[in-house]
């Protein structure tokens, strides 16, 4: 077997393993019907964390409705 195909095999098993144990940890930890932590003390400590792609989130949100915006006044309309 080549190095690059075992590299990629291990790869793909390192993903598989971190996929399983994330539904773990999600099961293990997390509410299903209100989606928050069953321990309060993490849930303030996520609450309390900084959300690092906030700003850009909110700027392609506001280009989208400039687009949009943009297309609904340049094209006619069919009435």
């Amino acid at each position: 077997m080549s190095r690059d195909l075992q590299a990629e095999i291990n790869k793909r098993i390192a993903s598989a393993i971190a996929l399983r144990s994330g539904d773990k940890l999600r099961r293990e930890h997390i509410k299903p019907l209100s989606v928050t932590f069953k321990d309060t003390s993490m849930e303030e400590k996520y609450s309390q964390m900084r959300d690092e792609v906030f700003k850009s989130n909110l700027v392609c949100a506001f280009i989208v409705l400039i687009f949009i915006t943009t297309i609904q006044i340049l094209l006619p309309s069919t009435r």
